[in-house]
């Protein structure tokens, strides 16, 4: 009976030491920063729209764990997005819905060199970059990336857009609140 306590007890202590480690674990992420370090600045939420240029519209809406991003180009493209936090810490994942035939799918994701496309955002010193790879069948290549930041009460959006074998090309554009 007393070897079985002295196990329970050990075995007791073991899971103790556990717990502890894990929340001390828990405490030091939360501390440097790297859990809750992926969301954007308030001001970067909203509707800005742009008399002309190479993008007209953009609208960031927050969502339950990211958020979503609609730009219409001025070439009438519209990109409509949502990106939830990846594993690395400012770095988003773009979100890809079929629908309802994501609820019944068994197989894997598609590889975006199968889809020819894709979509991912990072946040760094305030400034969100939103990047778009579409991959032809040729194996040449357009990269779009948009630098959106506030000045004042507008947007500033740098898009750099670079298609291979090209240099890149960059254009601004101000964009002031809709509504």
């Amino acid at each position: 009976m007393r070897d079985h306590l002295r196990s329970t007890g050990g075995f007791l202590a073991m899971r103790r030491a556990t717990v502890c480690a894990a929340l001390a674990g828990l405490f030091l992420l939360l501390a440097t920063g790297i859990v809750g370090a992926t969301t954007l600045p308030d001001g970067l939420f909203g509707s800005w729209r742009a008399a002309g240029g190479p993008v007209v519209e953009v609208t960031l809406l927050r969502t339950d764990e990211g958020f979503r991003a609609r730009l219409r180009f001025g070439d009438g493209e519209e990109l409509d997005l949502r990106f939830e936090p990846a594993e690395r810490p400012e770095v988003f994942a773009a979100v890809r819905s079929r629908g309802l035939f994501d609820m019944f799918s068994l197989s894997a994701p598609e590889s975006p060199l199968e889809r020819g496309q894709f979509d991912w955002a990072r946040l760094s010193a305030g400034t969100l970059y939103l990047y778009r790879l579409r991959i032809a069948a040729d194996g040449s290549f357009l990269l779009d990336r948009l630098a959106i930041r506030r000045e004042g009460p507008a947007l500033a959006v740098t898009l750099q857009r670079r298609r291979h074998p090209r240099a890149p090309i960059e254009t601004h554009v101000r964009l002031e609140p809709a509504g």
